[in-house]
């Protein structure tokens, strides 16, 4: 009995060193551990398509901004763009390229907004913004001309040397759209834009009383004939597009006030879609950029609001390349602004912003990888926020399939999502259950 009991005690007393990890080796072992080495490996949580859109919506809400990367046909418009605009309860602005945006959330828009389209095809809703009768003032005059400018693509592609022309040129589009805002004429409008007769312009913006603005000008074209030349022809080359949009949307009957419009939003929410076919997108998109640019800049210069707008741009750098996508991203919570800005890859974002490329994805809040992606910028984005995140799981775009994608978000880590819905009667579905959990 006491040789049993003995046994007992030896046996009981080494399983409770062994489950405490008491020991030689077990102190060995945990004498070198480190925090991070001490970290679990585990995958990313595998989100279903509703608790993700829950999630994003909450994002939008306390973070303001999206930027998603994705590769053409990879579920990023069907799936994350279209649910977040349907049940978006507010004023928006949306890019869509073939109209598949636009045709899917037509309905649900036009339930909770007024729409206005402005497209290369005919709509029912179609309309037209004219920046040449909107300068009504020097300052405003001079805000158009630089989103003009810089929305131009030779401007995205100039030097830093090579835009030192467009510096002076963007002086004298301020004149031009000075002088052709109270121009009833067409004769006199075109006469004006051609700069045919300079001497014209000078004294239509004399005419306004802006005479500082007529002596900038006056003193770019005493300069040398060849500088003035120069300048000249970088002032058609940012006019040029925007009269060409004009010229290709001059059917629509509605001309759109975007002032009248961001000023009446909180009394009469709007949606509005601007839309180009793949053979008009290079036309039509540094119109676009300026359209954008220019109410971005309205919305950030007024009073705070509690009325919100959600810019949701679909194929961004092919539609409305956005010159202040950055701080549209980073202070537009401040104004009520809601972004989710879509791209095919981080190239894209390279090609329009150069140096700030990183600055305008780090300001966006949450970044989404779609699968299929394969550019090697995106890919080494991708890492850098894995190991930024402290992710010491599985986490990678290689391999990943389509209708899949990774959310990264600071304090949440990665998360993985299968976006299996294709389809809007699919949304419908889920869009009940997304909005309890977001509720809850």
């Amino acid at each position: 009995m006491v040789f049993l009991g003995l046994l007992a005690f030896v046996v009981d007393r080494y399983l409770v060193k062994r489950r405490s990890g008491v020991g030689a080796e077990a102190n060995q072992r945990s004498k070198y551990r480190t925090p991070r080495s001490m970290a679990t490996t585990k995958k990313p949580e595998v989100l279903s398509a509703a608790r993700a859109l829950a999630r994003l919506r909450k994002s939008l809400e306390s973070c303001a901004s999206i930027v998603v990367f994705g590769p053409t046909r990879s579920g990023k418009t069907s799936s994350l763009l279209l649910p977040i605009l349907s049940r978006f309860d507010g004023s928006a602005v949306v890019t869509s390229v073939k109209k598949d945006l636009q045709t899917q959330s037509l309905e649900a828009r036009r339930r909770c907004s007024k729409v206005f389209v402005i497209s290369d095809c005919p709509v029912d809703e179609g309309c037209f913004w004219d920046p040449f009768t909107q300068a009504t003032d020097v300052d405003r005059a001079r805000e158009i001309a630089h989103h003009m400018t810089i929305s131009s693509g030779e401007y995205r592609s100039a030097s830093a040397d090579s835009r030192f022309w467009y510096r002076l040129a963007e002086i004298l589009v301020s004149g031009v759209l000075l002088a052709t805002s109270s121009m009833t004429s067409e004769k006199e409008r075109r006469a004006i834009c051609s700069l045919e007769d300079l001497d014209a312009l000078l004294s239509a913006v004399e005419t306004t009383g802006s005479y500082d603005l007529a002596q900038e000008i006056l003193s770019i074209l005493r300069t040398d004939e060849r500088h003035a030349s120069s300048v000249l022809i970088t002032v058609q080359s940012v006019l040029a597009p925007h009269l060409q949009a004009l010229s290709a949307l001059g059917s629509r009957v509605q001309k759109l006030d975007l002032v009248e419009l961001m000023v009446n939003r909180e009394r009469q929410k709007f949606t509005l879609y601007l839309s180009a076919s793949i053979s008009n997108q290079s036309r039509l998109a540094p119109y676009f950029g300026t359209l954008i640019s220019y109410m971005s800049s309205l919305i950030m210069t007024e009073e705070k609001t509690t009325s919100r707008v959600l810019f949701a741009l679909d194929e961004l750098a092919n539609v409305a390349p956005v010159s202040d996508l950055a701080k549209l991203a980073s202070a537009g919570l401040s104004f009520g602004v809601r972004l989710v800005s879509v791209f095919q890859d981080y190239a894209q974002v390279k090609m329009l912003y150069g140096d700030l490329a990183g600055t305008v994805v780090n300001n966006h809040a949450v970044k989404i990888f779609f699968g299929g992606l394969t550019d090697p910028f995106t890919l080494d984005l991708f890492e850098r926020f894995r190991k930024d995140l402290e992710d010491q799981g599985s986490a990678s775009l290689i391999g990943l399939r389509r209708g899949a994608a990774y959310i990264c978000e600071m304090n949440k880590g990665i998360d993985k999502v299968n976006f299996k819905a294709r389809t809007y009667g699919d949304f419908q579905k889920i869009f009940t259950f997304a909005k309890k959990v977001t509720n809850n």
